[in-house]
């Protein structure tokens, strides 16, 4: 069973997590590959399942840590399906936090720059 459960695994920074931290750890990259790769994961384990399954649950039962980068965090996805977006950061995310609790796991969340929308970058905290 994983030490770290990573959400949104296959995805560009959570898998760039994943694998970094797989030379220490038993790392689970979970994905419902709405935009990460499984190739972008190097001896890592990987469970396709959208954070809003019950089963998630189950990936946690062991897991010290959650690493939450599983959202939808750009426009486009939201102008596809308003509902379906909000619902993944909403009830995916209190979800994670659940499981979390039972377990006695920590949580780190990692927000999206596309919050500061049309903000040019550097990007201050106090935005």
């Amino acid at each position: 069973m994983p030490d770290i459960v990573i959400t949104g695994g296959a995805g560009f920074i959570g898998s760039h997590i994943a694998n970094s931290l797989s030379d220490k750890h038993e790392v689970v990259a979970v994905d419902d590959l709405s935009l990460g790769r499984v190739d972008n994961l190097n001896d890592v384990e990987f469970v396709r399942m959208s954070i809003l399954d019950k089963e998630f649950e189950q990936i946690c039962k062991n897991a010290d840590f959650i690493i939450h980068l599983g959202s939808a965090s750009s426009a486009p996805m939201f102008q596809e399906d308003l509902h379906k977006a909000m619902d993944v950061n909403v009830n995916g995310t209190i979800n994670i936090f659940e499981c979390a609790s039972e377990v006695g796991a920590d949580v780190i969340y990692a927000s999206t720059s596309s919050l500061y929308s049309k903000c040019p970058p550097p990007h201050r905290e106090d935005m």
